[in-house]
């Protein structure tokens, strides 16, 4: 345990080195004692799993805030460990996303917190605030300055990001992340796509032609110039109709969220690589796709 309290110590002051406020190292402090012990008295070393058993327990005694912050200052710990300091990306989630978000983006970032503001408490617009800052720091370090350049390579680098951070804080990222799209959608900002794809449960059945084998993309460039049955567009209008037969014969629930669900990543597909619908496009993307469902 000398060992962990050393490497607290600097921890603490290198936050004050990059000038975290009193407060905040405060608290660190108290989270990385309290979780020291925790170590000692289970005989347990520092990692990022014995932090989601402490995180667990702790969960009771603590708000939903304090428990979300302190897993935070844990995976600074974990990184500070391995590199002797803490990324940009991790540090700012505690210090302010939201200072760092560039301006050409912080405008649409306030015009969907203010949207969105009435559906919160106080507490949980905070959390909320720093999930969607923390997603726009990250677009802007994607080198985009305004919400309508967010393309499907954004999407994709959102979906691959940890944000240093568990499974279940990744998956509220992804959410606010989700929800602000949707917004920006409804104002015609980008296409709605983009939020719809921004989900894993549909993400991985959509699959990236640049992934597929190098037989199966010449195919799908070679039908490209071929004359589909129709537009993408098209294809997505009828999906609903498609789902009406199979309810009007009987199908249960599950196989039409089945089919809706299939029918939707193939759609997105088509859509994203500028594809219309031809049965042999269906077949190689589902040759490539299956393994995945």
């Amino acid at each position: 345990m000398n060992q962990y309290n050393i490497m607290v110590q600097q921890l603490l002051a290198y936050l004050t080195k990059r000038k975290q406020c009193s407060s905040s190292r405060l608290s660190h402090k108290q989270c990385y004692e309290e979780f020291g012990q925790y170590l000692e008295e289970n005989n347990l070393y520092l990692s990022q799993e014995a932090a989601d058993q402490w995180i667990a327990n702790i969960q009771g005694k603590y708000n939903r805030q304090k428990c979300y912050f302190w897993r935070q200052y844990i995976s600074q710990l974990i990184v500070f460990q391995t590199t002797g300091s803490i990324p940009d990306a991790l540090f700012y989630q505690i210090q302010s996303s939201y200072d760092k978000v560039p301006n050409s983006l912080k405008y649409y970032l306030n015009l969907y917190l203010e949207n969105c503001r009435s559906r919160y408490t106080d507490r949980s617009f905070e959390i909320a605030k720093v999930h969607c800052s923390r997603i726009m720091y990250c677009l802007s370090e994607q080198g985009i300055t305004e919400i309508q350049e967010i393309a499907f390579s954004a999407i994709d680098m959102l979906i691959h990001t940890d944000f240093h951070c568990s499974e279940n804080t990744r998956e509220m990222y992804l959410l606010h992340a989700r929800f602000m799209l949707e917004f920006f959608a409804s104002l015609n900002i980008i296409p709605e796509e983009l939020s719809v794809m921004l989900d894993d449960r549909i993400y991985f059945q959509i699959g990236r032609m640049e992934l597929f084998s190098s037989e199966h993309q010449t195919l799908l460039e070679q039908f490209r110039n071929k004359s589909s049955l129709f537009s993408a567009c098209e294809f997505h209008k009828r999906i609903s109709a498609f789902e009406t037969v199979l309810r009007d014969l009987g199908y249960g629930t599950t196989q039409l969220k089945s089919s809706s669900h299939i029918l939707k990543a193939l759609y997105l597909f088509l859509y994203r690589y500028g594809l219309g619908y031809h049965p042999e496009i269906a077949e190689i993307w589902f040759e490539e796709i299956k393994r995945t469902l």
